[in-house]
């Protein structure tokens, strides 16, 4: 909806006891230099509200945020984050 073309990063994740060692960033890192050498805009989906930020650090802003259930249960919504090429 937001971007049909764009390149859509799934499954990012680090162990917990890799985080804040730079992991999630390198593979983050890896699906946008892709995008943007295909000149292409790239987006996630982040389950997790927490992670939100730091998507946020490598370019990346909330779209829209949607929940799995009506009226939306808390710890149920998605937020879709994308960045431009």
């Amino acid at each position: 909806q937001h971007a049909p073309t764009a390149h859509h990063l799934q499954l990012l994740g680090t162990r917990q006891s890799e985080q804040s060692k730079g992991v999630g960033s390198k593979l983050i890192q890896a699906g946008i230099r892709r995008a943007d050498k295909l000149g292409l805009p790239c987006y996630l989906e982040a389950s997790n509200e927490s992670s939100v930020p730091f998507y946020k650090r490598h370019g990346f802003k909330v779209v829209e945020t949607y929940y799995h259930f009506e009226g939306g249960v808390d710890g149920d919504g998605n937020r879709i984050v994308g960045r431009g090429p």
